[in-house]
């Protein structure tokens, strides 16, 4: 893909050239998002995006502990998205051949609006073990419990929970994030359409080698 600049484009679309792969016959076909891979340079990304430089960061920070506990505003975030990450949930760290990285479920969104199987998605980040390449896949997922898209009034299944309505406080919508966040950490990996162990062993099939 060409380079974009501030002067060709949105300032969080900017970076250099790199690759850009969309999965075809993926499973879903009603989501807001496209299933792609993208590879970029990582140092030449960082230095021309301050999103991406940020994102790179903490995913370094991730990598480097493994193990520890972290909140959704400390996981990395896609640079080129002109949106907030509003959860992070099945958080995994995953290897891949020449490098690793942690996956996750997340939507983003630029208002507060239902978690929505049009939103929903496995996100993954990852980093070659020489710094030089880093990766950011997109793919869709769906999940029984969600509606099918962002509209407040669009029906719940009965396993679901529902959005707030009317005269909701603040306090209505955080206790409605954090029990679907719970209620999506609760639900096995091939509960998931696709299911997440799918999703992880396509990005543990990326091979990429040191230049």
């Amino acid at each position: 893909m060409d380079i974009v600049t501030e002067q060709t484009g949105a300032s969080w679309e900017a970076g250099p050239a790199h690759l850009q792969i969309t999965l075809q016959d993926y499973s879903l076909g009603s989501s807001f998002h496209v299933p792609q891979i993208f590879v970029y340079p990582a140092p030449d990304y960082a230095a021309e995006n301050p999103a991406a430089a940020d994102s790179l960061k903490r995913l370094q920070m991730i990598l480097s502990n493994p193990g520890g506990q972290y909140t959704n505003d400390q996981y990395p975030h896609i640079p080129f998205f002109n949106a907030g990450q509003v959860f992070a949930a099945q958080e995994k760290t995953l290897s891949f051949n020449g490098g690793s990285g942690i996956r996750f479920v997340t939507q983003y969104a630029q208002d507060v609006s239902p978690i929505n199987n049009g939103g929903l998605f496995y996100h993954f980040e990852g980093l070659t073990s020489d710094g030089k390449n880093y990766i950011v896949a997109i793919l869709p997922v769906n999940l029984s419990f969600l509606p099918t898209d962002n509209n407040p009034d669009s029906p719940v299944p009965p396993s679901g929970i529902a959005f707030p309505q009317n005269n909701a406080r603040g306090s209505d919508f955080e206790n409605y994030f954090k029990q679907v966040t719970d209620q999506i950490n609760a639900t096995a990996p091939d509960q998931f359409n696709p299911s997440l162990n799918t999703l992880d062993a396509l990005i543990q099939s990326i091979s990429i080698q040191a230049q």
